[in-house]
């Protein structure tokens, strides 16, 4: 079917040869795609990382302004009691109530992005880990929740089940293999170890572990049916490339990835100068803040 000279493949049957090439090729699109998908989520992660160290000190700011403006307002109404009726008394009064309502709005505002960007954040770590977990225990995580028991096993006998499948299907994995013909055959071992954890079969798969073991892979495939295994393996391929394509255009479609790709193009200098003027903001109100409690203090002196 092929001969392999060094790094040189052969085919007798250029159709062969054919569809293992397309499968490479999709092979180098899935990890291409997969790349692009963790680089997008680590820059999302590191802007909203950085957006809520910025919101943090925004909510400072909004409660040290609506401080200010409390202070400033029990101030003037002190005053209003105290002295005539004035015009530009009323003003600051108005002015001061007026700030303080927009301080509370503002808060509201940051506290609710905030949350909201938080809530992204964490969400984007949580499916970072899981896409970054071992495979292997991913699939039989999955394969576990969703297998029809067939067979009555003890606690005993499912641990050892576990261990049995998850040893045999590394040591058949078929990129450990050169020739193609056990490729398959290591495929179809692969399969065979599925369907037996599917359905609790602890004998057949201490069978296929034992030949495994051994170094048999004894599994026989039909030289007419090696082309089908390659076109279902190509299928099975062109399906997780689309699945990855999809997921990749809807990250680089969400509001948050345009807004990064199109108006920040160095966050890590972007955000350095924003938390700068932040906290040089927060300074400031922090400063107009302790001048009005020295004026309410020094009312109180006089009063």
């Amino acid at each position: 079917m092929l001969k392999r000279y060094g790094q040189l493949r052969i085919y007798n049957d250029p159709e062969i040869g054919a569809i293992f090439i397309k499968i490479k090729h999709v092979r180098c699109q899935i990890d291409n795609i997969n790349t692009q998908i963790r680089e997008s989520q680590a820059t999302i992660r590191q802007y909203l990382s950085n957006r809520l160290n910025s919101g943090l000190i925004e909510e400072q700011i909004c409660i040290t302004k609506r401080k200010y403006y409390h202070v400033r307002i029990k101030r003037l109404k002190r005053e209003q009691s105290e002295w005539k009726p004035s015009f530009i008394l009323d003003m600051d009064y108005a002015e001061a109530k007026e700030g303080y309502m927009r301080a509370e709005q503002e808060y509201h505002n940051v506290k609710m992005r905030n949350e909201k960007e938080k809530v992204q954040y964490e969400k984007l770590c949580s499916k970072d880990n899981e896409t970054s977990g071992d495979k292997n225990e991913g699939d039989s995580k999955e394969i576990s929740s969703d297998y029809d028991a067939k067979f009555s096993l003890t606690e005993e006998e499912r641990n050892r089940m576990k261990q049995l499948y998850h040893k045999t299907i590394l040591k058949c994995h078929p990129d450990k293999f050169i020739d193609e013909i056990q490729k398959q055959q290591a495929h179809a071992i692969c399969r065979q170890l599925t369907e037996a954890f599917r359905e609790q079969n602890l004998a057949q798969i201490e069978l296929i572990a034992e030949k495994v073991e051994q170094g048999i892979l004894n599994v026989e495939i039909p030289k007419q049916n090696v082309k089908e295994l390659l076109r279902l393996e190509l299928r099975e391929n062109i399906e997780i490339m689309k699945e990855r394509t999809s997921e990749l255009e809807t990250i680089q479609h969400d509001y948050v990835f345009k807004v990064v790709l199109v108006q920040y193009r160095n966050l890590d200098e972007y955000f350095a100068e924003k938390h700068k003027q932040l906290r040089e903001e927060l300074d400031e109100w922090k400063q107009n803040l302790r001048e009005e409690e020295e004026k309410n203090e020094h009312k109180n002196v006089k009063a």
